[in-house]
C-alpha cells in the first residue's frame, strides 16, 4: 500500500546533509593534524611549521568547498504546472536532490581549485621540498576529498526520490528483483 502522509519522513534539507559533512570533515581534520604535530614532534621537529601551514589550509579548503551547500535552502512544497502528473512531495524531493547536486558539485570544484592553488603557493613559498609537498597537499586532498564524498553521499541517500510513491511489498530488494525478472514476467517486460 501507498505510505499515509502520517508513515512519510520529511524531506532532508540540504543544507543540514553540508553541515553534517562539515562537521565530520572537521573532526577528521583535526584528529589528523594532531596526529601529525605528534609525530613530526617526535620524527621531524623542522617540519612542524610548513606541514602545519598545509594542515591548517586544507582546513580552510574543506570549509570554503562545503559553504555553498551549507547556503542552500531546501524548497518548501510547491505548486508545479504538471501537478496532476506529479504529487508537490515528490516535486520537493526533485528539487532537493538538484540542490544537492548543485552544492556537491561546487564542493568539488571549490575543493579542486583549493588544492591547486595551495600546490602552488608551497612549491614557491615553502621551505618544504615539491616532493614533500605534493605529497602532503595531495594527502589531504585524498584524506579530506573522500570523508566529504562520505559523508554527502550517506546525507543523500537520505533524501527519498520516491518519497510518496513507495509500495510496502515485504519483500526485500533482491526478491523484488526476482520477481521483476520471473519468467512470467518475462513477457510483458520485452
Amino acid at each position: 500500500m501507498f505510505d499515509s502522509p502520517e508513515d512519510r519522513k520529511p524531506i532532508l534539507s540540504v543544507g543540514r546533509i553540508f553541515a553534517d559533512a562539515l562537521r565530520g570533515s572537521m573532526l577528521v581534520w583535526v584528529a589528523m593534524t594532531c596526529v601529525i604535530c605528534v609525530l613530526e614532534a617526535f620524527y621531524a621537529p623542522g617540519w612542524i611549521e610548513p606541514t602545519l601551514t598545509v594542515s591548517l589550509a586544507s582546513g580552510i579548503i574543506t570549509i570554503a568547498s562545503l559553504l555553498p551547500g551549507l547556503m542552500l535552502k531546501s524548497p518548501a512544497a510547491t505548486r508545479t504546472s504538471h501537478a496532476a502528473e506529479v504529487s508537490p512531495d515528490l516535486a520537493q524531493t526533485q528539487q532537493t536532490t538538484h540542490l544537492f547536486i548543485i552544492g556537491a558539485a561546487a564542493a568539488m570544484a571549490i575543493r579542486f581549485a583549493g588544492t591547486v592553488a595551495l600546490f602552488v603557493a608551497c612549491r614557491y613559498q615553502s621551505s618544504l621540498p615539491a616532493t614533500t609537498a605534493a605529497i602532503f597537499v595531495c594527502g589531504w586532498y585524498i584524506l579530506l576529498t573522500a570523508t566529504e564524498i562520505a559523508l554527502l553521499a550517506r546525507g543523500a541517500s537520505g533524501i527519498d526520490l520516491t518519497h510518496g510513491q513507495r509500495h510496502d511489498s515485504g519483500d526485500t530488494p533482491y526478491q523484488a528483483f526476482q520477481t521483476l525478472h520471473s519468467p512470467s514476467t518475462e513477457s510483458t517486460l520485452g
